[in-house]
């Protein structure tokens, strides 16, 4: 028997949002924060920033690029890589969809990594239909940026902390709020027919970071 929904014209109507699980996975994401996800540029710089330079000026420079950044660009620079412990959160949106991504399941994820730790998710649901049109979200990324004044802060940055209807944590809406949403709207659609959705791992790079994983024909 085919599923009744399948084929259903959905409207913003007949989505809702699991509030309780929502919160959890933001919960997960925040706590990951301040050991794993702070971005503070000039100082601490993505990795693949550089590794995508090297991509497009010369793919056969690419292979050697962590070992030209370490020895030559890092020390002329003085400026370190932030923490490649990108995947301790990626882990979390994988743990949430698991149910939909096992063999056989409406969903097939990717897990592309550029620089070693940094990890990108691809989402994917086959079209109900055969098409070559695609329908992406690119751009939510798992970085935030670093806490400038601390004694402003009320509650502890790095924990979600829920008072009525506010949300109070680094990146609640710029952007681990907006993973959280992305995966709960997956979660909905994964019964219905999404393309694709990437998410990507950089605060401020995306747009680089899109155009090197269309180049290597992950996403269209």
């Amino acid at each position: 028997m085919s599923d009744p929904k399948a084929n259903k014209d959905l409207t913003v109507g007949d989505s809702e949002l699991d509030c309780v699980h929502f919160l959890s996975l933001l919960k997960d994401l925040i706590a990951e924060t301040k050991d794993h996800l702070v971005n503070l540029p000039p100082k601490q710089v993505p990795q693949e920033r550089y590794n995508y330079l090297f991509f497009c000026a010369s793919p056969i420079l690419s292979p050697i690029c962590p070992l030209l950044l370490s020895r030559v660009i890092m020390p002329m620079h003085k400026f370190q890589f932030i923490p490649k412990n990108n995947r301790f959160a990626a882990a979390h949106v994988l743990k949430a969809l698991e149910p939909h991504t096992k063999e056989g399941g409406p969903l097939k994820v990717q897990s592309v990594e550029q620089a070693e730790g940094r990890t990108n998710l691809i989402i994917t649901y086959k079209a109900a239909v055969e098409t070559d049109k695609v329908i992406s979200f690119v751009g939510a990324h798992f970085d935030v940026v670093p806490i400038a004044s601390p004694e402003v802060w009320k509650h502890d940055p790095y924990q979600l902390t829920v008072e009525g209807d506010k949300l109070y944590g680094r990146g609640t809406t710029d952007c681990l709020g907006h993973v959280a949403l992305l995966t709960e709207m997956f979660l909905f659609l994964a019964r219905n027919k999404p393309k694709y959705i990437s998410l990507s791992l950089d605060h401020s790079w995306h747009r680089t970071l899109a155009a090197w994983l269309i180049a290597l024909g992950l996403v269209g």
